[in-house]
């Protein structure tokens, strides 16, 4: 195990933990809270996604992803869905506080007793796994920690057999993985042409760079390899 093991752990047993400390209902209003904010934040985050990687300088990545620039665009993916979770985190609380909804919930936990705590725990348990598989994801987007991702002995299990979540995010954690895939087979190449030609094309297929985007990082020579433009031309639907 590496340490994206113990962290899945980590996060899975404090939540069980707080879980336990909240009782039934704040824990179920918990559960609810999080598994939306992960979802609208995945379908919400492409315009900030499109606007961060268009608009700001790519990085000069190290490693394995030395010299494959495409790598910027899961980057800025990462980088904007963080962005939309801890808005819509914020939302969520303030609503929330508004409302006294936890206030009052919490004074209908304390009747219930250790029952209410013992199902808090198994409540705060799936919303440890959610946590777990939304942390998974985003660190799967960046440089330094994607290798570790990979290497983990449950985050694969984790990010592609979860119900419901593996499907929404099915086609991102694709274009990871084979995107991370790539870079390795090259990272002992001078020559990065190649790799950010099929990893370009790996985007373009599971739609997490659309056509137009591409064209833009093509005329702002952010993507500046030779043959970008044919590999882009392929999913051009009015060719």
């Amino acid at each position: 195990m590496n340490f994206i093991d113990w962290l899945i752990i980590v996060i899975i047993g404090f939540a069980m933990i707080n879980g336990f400390r909240q009782g039934i209902i704040n824990s179920v209003i918990a559960f609810i809270g999080t598994l939306l904010v992960f979802i609208l934040a995945f379908y919400l985050k492409n315009p900030i996604s499109i606007f961060l990687y268009e608009k700001f300088p790519f990085f000069n990545l190290g490693g394995k992803f030395a010299g494959v620039s495409v790598f910027n665009v899961l980057i800025y993916e990462g980088i904007s869905y963080i962005i939309t979770i801890s808005l819509l985190a914020i939302i969520l609380k303030v609503i929330s506080k508004v409302t006294g909804i936890f206030n009052s919930l919490l004074n209908a936990t304390l009747v219930l007793g250790i029952p209410s705590k013992i199902l808090g725990a198994l409540v705060g348990l799936f919303q440890g796994y959610v946590i777990a598989f939304l942390t998974i994801f985003i660190l799967g987007l960046i440089s330094g920690t994607s290798t570790k991702v990979n290497e983990s002995k449950y985050a694969g299990f984790i990010m592609e057999k979860t119900p419901v979540l593996s499907e929404i995010v099915g086609d991102t954690y694709k274009s990871i993985t084979e995107v991370y895939d790539i870079c390795v087979s090259y990272k002992n190449q001078t020559n990065k042409d190649e790799a950010n030609l099929r990893s370009l094309e790996v985007l373009l297929k599971y739609e997490i760079l659309s056509v137009d985007s591409a064209d833009v990082l093509i005329a702002k020579e952010r993507i500046t390899t030779s043959g970008s433009s044919i590999v882009v031309d392929k999913y051009r639907k009015d060719k």
